[in-house]
């Protein structure tokens, strides 16, 4: 799975970039946002990955992500460019902490049932 994983987001990142050059109308502080949204959207799945949590969690926490890291990119590619005042930029970091937390109970929810099942 990891393979997989770094494999397309290298294929993403390239397009991204690819894409930043070749068009006008979106700005390098949207190709730089995007493209880091795409390096931690890769981050959180391989760390959700690499947990040692149920494998019903890491399934639905890597759908999960691969879906909010869709949103966050579309919305990257359609904010203003500037970090004043800029409110998407914002729902985007908001919805980075989502997964952060999410990821995290997923893995004290699932050390909590495998120290039930052992007694």
């Amino acid at each position: 799975m990891k393979k997989a994983i770094l494999i397309t987001s290298a294929i993403l990142l390239t397009l991204n970039i690819i894409f930043g050059l070749i068009l006008s109308s979106y700005d390098w502080f949207n190709v730089a946002v995007s493209s880091g949204i795409i390096i931690l959207t890769v981050f959180l799945c391989l760390l959700a990955d690499r947990a040692t949590i149920k494998d019903g969690f890491k399934v639905s926490l890597l759908v999960l992500f691969f879906i909010i890291g869709l949103i966050q990119y579309i919305l990257a590619v359609f904010m203003p460019s500037a970090f004043t005042d800029n409110w998407i930029f914002i729902a985007i970091i908001v919805l980075f902490g989502i997964e952060a937390i999410l990821l995290t109970c997923a893995n004290i929810v699932s050390k909590k049932s495998n120290e039930s099942w052992k007694r």
